[in-house]
């Protein structure tokens, strides 16, 4: 009788080996089969997504059984400025293993235009990515990485509160300015605000015109030669949030206090009714009241912007691409993407996925399905947009004008294209 075949799952862990060496030391469990190993570098040591990856990675060798996945996840210590990107510089330059990797879109069209990636087009997933997804996957017309799940940047709202004020959800802006004023009258914050994201309104007001015009190619063009200063474009989304200030909704100096990571810290229940974060972040155990999740308020309505969720790319200096290929489709499987959802609470990358999603979310998933969306971040643009809007938005906050921050922000635009 044949023993049953026992699945090895290599869990990799990079730590950082002492406190003033920046060199990574790997840890992995013997393996002891003849199976093809790929390894596949992250930057998450979380113990969920530990245990999501394990069942994940389980799963795909009964599929595969000839194929093991060496999960290795990469924490960077706080005595090393070394990035999970610069791990990835070192093995490649090294010849050292590096088949998958967990990269930010910028990484990615840095190695895609060094001729480090592969491309992913012909594999099946590619042609059941939902839309901002294939867009946010592709450099140069061809899709270089593959999204586990999406994740909206959004408005929360504090239902308890809109509700004792006899308020609907807002689905636009000036309904959006009558509930902050309603709820002012009535002696509640209308407004819990963090650091850094109030940015979200300037990209709500500002950047969206960009990204939901028929002319966004010529628009982006123009950006980058330099013809259109961005000021053109954030101008409106500057002065939305500065009226959010000059009105008594948000207090700038409350809201410089506290990182987003703080939010449910502070948004309490009588904290205040709207607050800024993303999709994933707040659950029902965080918080002491009824809360739900809407895009972010527009003159025209309500848009959500979009980031995938775990991009993964494979490298062309892999030994063993068409097995990495087969590894990274997987997660475009719709047990895998309902598994994905039920883990993080995300929203499904891939049109195959018919899954229901926790009612808090279903205002955001009809804005995705009707197209509503931009991406967080466009590097088409020769220019930085949501870390150097970080800096930007905080500065107001703290008290310049927003003549003085769209003329900064025209500045950046000048020095990248020069």
């Amino acid at each position: 009788m044949k023993m049953k075949r026992v699945c090895t799952i290599l869990l990799c862990f990079l730590l950082i080996a002492g406190c003033t060496s920046n060199k990574p030391t790997i840890i992995q469990k013997e393996k002891a089969n003849n199976t093809v190993t790929i390894n596949f570098l992250t930057g998450s040591l979380n113990k969920n997504v530990l245990k999501y990856m394990n069942e994940i990675m389980t799963d795909f060798h009964k599929k595969y059984p000839d194929i093991d996945v060496a999960y290795e996840g990469y924490q960077q210590n706080q005595n090393t400025d070394k990035k999970l990107v610069d791990v990835i510089e070192e093995r490649l330059k090294n010849d050292e293993a590096t088949d998958v990797a967990c990269m930010d879109v910028k990484n990615i069209f840095d190695f895609v235009d060094e001729g480090k990636l592969v491309d992913l087009s012909d594999m099946p997933f590619a042609n059941q990515m939902v839309d901002i997804a294939k867009k946010d996957s592709t450099v140069n017309g061809k899709v270089y990485s593959v999204p586990a799940a999406l994740v909206s940047y959004c408005m929360v709202i504090n239902m308890d509160m809109l509700n004792d004020c006899g308020l609907s959800k807002p689905t636009n802006w000036d309904e959006f300015l009558h509930c902050c004023e309603v709820l002012k009258q009535k002696g509640y914050r209308p407004i819990v605000g963090t650091r850094k994201f109030m940015k979200l309104i300037i990209y709500a007001g500002g950047l969206s015109q960009i990204y939901l015009s028929e002319q966004s190619e010529e628009y982006i063009k123009k950006l980058n030669n330099g013809e259109i200063p961005i000021s053109d474009f954030t101008r409106p989304g500057f002065e939305m949030l500065q009226t959010l200030i000059d009105k008594g909704y948000l207090d700038p100096e409350e809201a410089l206090k506290y990182d987003p990571s703080e939010l449910s810290d502070i948004y309490t229940k009588d904290a205040g009714c709207f607050a800024f974060t993303y999709s994933s972040y707040l659950n029902t155990d965080q918080l002491d009241f009824n809360f739900a999740l809407t895009g972010l308020p527009m003159k025209d309505g309500n848009i959500a912007l979009i980031a995938s969720d775990r991009r993964m790319s494979v490298f062309s200096k892999s030994k063993h691409i068409e097995e990495c290929k087969k590894f990274v489709d997987y997660f475009s499987d719709k047990n895998v993407q309902k598994k994905t959802m039920e883990t993080f609470g995300k929203f499904p990358a891939y049109t195959n996925a018919n899954i229901p999603l926790d009612e808090r979310l279903n205002d955001l998933q009809e804005i995705i399905t009707h197209g509503n969306t931009m991406l967080i971040q466009d590097y088409n643009l020769k220019f930085e947009q949501w870390a150097n809007l970080d800096t930007l938005c905080d500065d107001l906050l703290a008290g310049k004008t927003v003549d003085e921050q769209l003329a900064a922000f025209d500045a950046i635009q000048q020095k990248a294209i020069k």
